[in-house]
């Protein structure tokens, strides 16, 4: 367990991954320290990549109980924002945001020290692997309580010496703790297999287009089967364009003022419709 929360957010610049926000243990873990943060005047840094994934996670029509959280979250984060308790800072991103934590965390210094919360235990290792001992990895526990990341552990040489045995007369040491991956058919640790893959096959998959610009982009196993989401119709910088106000109007039935989107008015000048006049609430009181 970190020794004081207290300390390190104070010395630490802190960052946090899209699955430690939307863990069940995340409200108890902002009861705890937004209290502290306001204290220090410090603030939780969330990262481009993040941020895209969590409005990914809010558009998931299959999936609603996690598109009401996500939803939570990016509230949640607003208010932080405006409270000084969060900021939106980074790299320039990349399509993983893995990819830019072990980018940002192996510049970590003694004047600057990072600390990573994340549930993942694939990133905790890649940190832990930089060697660099101001970059720190904590995952969230039962209470929002923060537990230094432990690295990966290595099998002794006799014991790896005996899997391989095992494993060319197809036998297996243990079926409790080893597990074959259904794509590659290796066996790994039962505790490192996800929906019965290996985290090799997991970060692999297949490639598409993005549906505005043509981008090439990976959907990998992880999203199909572990999150059980669709193919990203479009790349990030699609997607946060798409995002954009084209225009305002006023409607002609309330009088109020709304938004319409680059996205929006893309989909209607294609089917050669007319942009609308009246906002969404009045839209769907009309058709019912």
């Amino acid at each position: 367990m970190l020794q004081d929360a207290v300390l390190y957010v104070k010395r630490t610049c802190i960052f946090i991954d899209t699955c430690s926000l939307l863990s069940e243990y995340s409200e108890a873990f902002w009861n705890q320290w937004i209290p502290t943060l306001r204290k220090s005047g410090q603030k939780i840094i969330i990262i481009p990549s993040v941020l895209n994934e969590l409005m990914r996670h809010r558009d998931n029509r299959k999936d609603k109980a996690l598109a009401r959280k996500a939803e939570n979250v990016l509230y949640l984060l607003q208010v932080l924002e405006k409270e000084n308790l969060a900021m939106l800072a980074g790299v320039a991103e990349s399509n993983y945001a893995d990819a830019d934590f072990t980018k940002i965390l192996a510049c970590a210094s003694r004047k600057q020290p990072m600390l990573l919360i994340t549930q993942d235990r694939e990133l905790a290792a890649k940190i832990h692997r930089l060697k660099n001992r101001h970059a720190i990895a904590a995952r969230l526990s039962e209470g929002g309580i923060l537990l230094k990341a432990k690295p990966e552990r290595k099998e002794p040489f006799l014991t790896r010496l005996w899997q391989g045995v095992c494993s060319f007369f197809g036998k297996k040491k243990d079926d409790r703790e080893a597990e074959t991956c259904r794509l590659c058919g290796k066996s790994w640790p039962a505790y490192r297999m996800k929906a019965h893959l290996c985290p090799e096959c997991l970060k692999k998959g297949t490639i598409h287009h993005c549906k505005r610009c043509g981008k090439d982009m990976l959907y990998t196993n992880y999203l199909k089967y572990v999150e059980k989401a669709e193919p990203f119709a479009y790349c990030d910088d699609c997607y946060r364009f798409r995002k954009k106000v084209f225009q305002y109007r006023t409607c002609q039935d309330c009088g109020c003022t709304f938004p319409i989107t680059q996205g929006e008015a893309e989909f209607y000048q294609d089917k050669g419709y007319e942009l609308p006049k009246r906002c969404k609430d009045c839209r769907h009181k009309r058709r019912r």
